[in-house]
Order: structure tokens, then sequence, then C-alpha cells
């Protein structure tokens, strides 16, 4: 799911939440307990057990006032208006205000990510001038430097995301028809065959097969900021050609669209140093740490390159590998 579809989403929810009333909310609840209660019944439990469908009454406490006071707080008596107020609207206010803070109070931000998701790069050309700007202001990126190279990288990006055979083959191709005489077609056809034979199959964008990511098994590589800043790393295109572009994907790559991680990643702290291991190093620290929280690294470390390590550190380990 991108973030745009989520901010729709959280919109819509809003919407409908809004929508709630307190008095619908009470009769269905009204009519989940006596259900509820009819078979606790019929299965022989004790009346104990059984859900109250009335609010308990509390004794109203006074509040002391000074003796020139002429007005006084008003107090809710009626037990179900207290809930209303006290626990119903607060948990609905609170929810709102959450989604407020998260979604809809970055809804630039999120406008300015889709330009830069590979099956949006159609878009660029005819993006709104206000576009990138709201963006350029929170990361400190020229936007007109940024909206040039993005234009540009547009442009390219179709040919430079493809393979290297794909591109080479095109390129023999063409200095084999240059040399040949265009009428020769014979000659031309039986160097196609050539090529056909002895290339692989090849699969449209290619460089995605070989520096796909591996967040998922169902991964959409035109749907992924992370395929592109492979492709701007890789080319080394990061360092002159596009270095604000390349930024702009870094600032959305490292920006954390909710605080699971980071709640993931305190849990995971606290797991990992107890009692037992409060003198642990911070180096030791950090390893175990990545080690528990970015699982996907160990899945590409093989087991022989760990034992090679393990044996070029002492003469004592390569003995015991050995």
């Amino acid at each position: 799911m991108d973030l745009l579809t989520a901010w729709d989403m959280a919109e819509v929810t809003k919407s409908e939440i809004t929508k709630l009333k307190f008095e619908t909310i009470y009769k269905e609840s009204q009519e989940f307990i006596k259900q509820m209660n009819e078979k606790l019944c019929t299965l022989n439990f004790p009346d104990e057990i059984n859900i109250s469908n009335t609010f308990p009454t509390s004794r109203i406490s006074k509040k002391k006032s000074f003796f020139d006071e002429q007005c006084s707080d008003e107090v809710l008596s009626v037990p179900i208006d207290k809930f209303r107020v006290g626990t119903y609207v607060e948990i609905i206010d609170q929810i709102i205000s959450s989604l407020n803070q998260r979604f809809s109070a970055n809804s630039q931000l999120i406008a300015d990510i889709q330009y830069f998701i590979p099956k949006n790069f159609d878009l660029v050309v005819s993006m709104p001038n206000i576009a990138l700007t709201y963006l350029s202001e929170v990361s400190n990126i020229p936007k007109d430097k940024l909206h040039s190279e993005l234009k540009s990288f547009v442009a390219v990006f179709p040919k430079i995301s493809t393979s290297i055979k794909e591109r080479t083959q095109t390129m023999y191709q063409e200095q084999y028809v240059s040399v040949y005489d265009d009428n020769n077609e014979e000659s031309i056809n039986e160097f196609s065959d050539i090529l056909e034979d002895n290339t692989l199959e090849l699969i449209g964008n290619d460089f995605y097969q070989e520096k796909k990511c591996s967040l998922s098994i169902d991964h959409d590589p035109k749907n992924c900021l992370n395929c592109v800043y492979k492709v701007l790393y890789s080319l080394n295109l990061h360092v002159s050609s596009y270095s604000y572009l390349c930024e702009a994907y870094e600032f959305f790559l490292t920006l954390s669209v909710t605080q699971v991680n980071c709640e993931r990643t305190f849990s995971k702290l606290k797991i990992t140093k107890n009692r037992l291991r409060s003198n642990l190093s911070s180096e030791h620290l950090e390893a175990l740490l990545i080690m528990s929280i970015e699982k996907q690294l160990l899945e590409d470390v093989e087991v022989s390159d760990i034992i090679n390590y393990l044996k070029s550190t002492s003469t004592l380990m390569l003995n015991m590998f050995t």
C-alpha cells in the first residue's frame, strides 16, 4: 500500500467516525449484552458472571468552595451521561487527533512523494507548479534543481533500468548494421539469430531482477522508492548528475511513517539488555540489536562467510572450525 492510498483511507475513516452516534452504539451494546447473557444462562454459569446492562451509580463528591464563590461546576449525575462525556467523547477525539497528526498534517509531503514513485513518472511532466514546494522546505533542497534533476532522470530511467545484456545487445546490433550493407538482409537476419541463441531470456526491467529489494515476496518494483535509489547509487549517479534527487530519495527512505519501528527498537532493547546483560558494551549491544531488529540482514549472510570470518580472528578459532 502506498502513502496516498493510506491517506485516502485515513480520511474516509475520519469521516465515518464523525458520523457515529452514541445512541446507536449504546443500543447495539445493549443488544449484545442481552444475547451474551442468554448464552451464559444456557451454559449454566452462575449469575455473578452475567454482564450488567446498566451503569453503576456513584456518589457525587462535593467540592469545597470559598465563601465568596457565586457559581459551581456542573456535575453530571446521570451515569450514562457521565460515560458519554467522560469516556466516549474522549476516545473519539483521541482517534481523530491521532489520524490528523499522522496523516492529515503530512498531506503535502505525501503528495510530493507520489512523483518519485516509478509508476507515476509519466505524470512528472504535467505536475503542478506547487509540487515539491513543501518537500524542498522540510529537506532544505533547492526546488528548481530538484525539479530539473527529476525531469531529467525520468527521461533516462527507462533505459538505465534495463539489464546490461539488453542494452549491449542493441549496441552490437546497431554496430553490425552500420558495417554491413543495408540491402544485405540475409546477413542481418543471421546476426540477429546468433544474438538470440546466445542471449538468455530477457525480462522487462531486468535490472530489478538483479538489484530487487527483498522486502517481501510480492514486491512491486514499480511502486518502490528503494529500487530507484538503488539505480542511482549503483550507477554512481548520486555523486554528480543527480545529487539533489538522491538526497530527496534518502530523505523519503529514512522518514518514519509511523512510530512502530521506533517502539519496536525500544522493546528489543529492553529484551536484549536485561539485568543479566547490564554490562554489555555499546559495540556488542549494537550488534545484537541489529541482528534482532533487522533479521533480513541475517538471511542474506551465508553461514560459510561467518565461519571464515571467525577463522581469521585467531588461531584458536581456526583450529576449532577446521
